[in-house]
């Protein structure tokens, strides 16, 4: 009994854990994905802007 109760809470801790890896893990995998889509459409553009920086 108390072991089961130990594995669902494990489960539940890794649960957790994963659902906030991954929340956090995607406005940065988002950024990333627009930073590649903006940079194939508008590479002259980043160029400049890196001149610029």
């Amino acid at each position: 009994m108390w072991q089961h109760l130990y594995k669902v809470y494990l489960g539940q801790k890794m649960f957790v854990f994963l659902a906030l890896q991954s929340w956090m893990l995607y406005p940065y995998r988002m950024g990333i994905q627009l930073l590649q889509e903006v940079n194939m459409i508008s590479q002259p553009t980043t160029r400049l802007l890196q001149k610029w920086l």
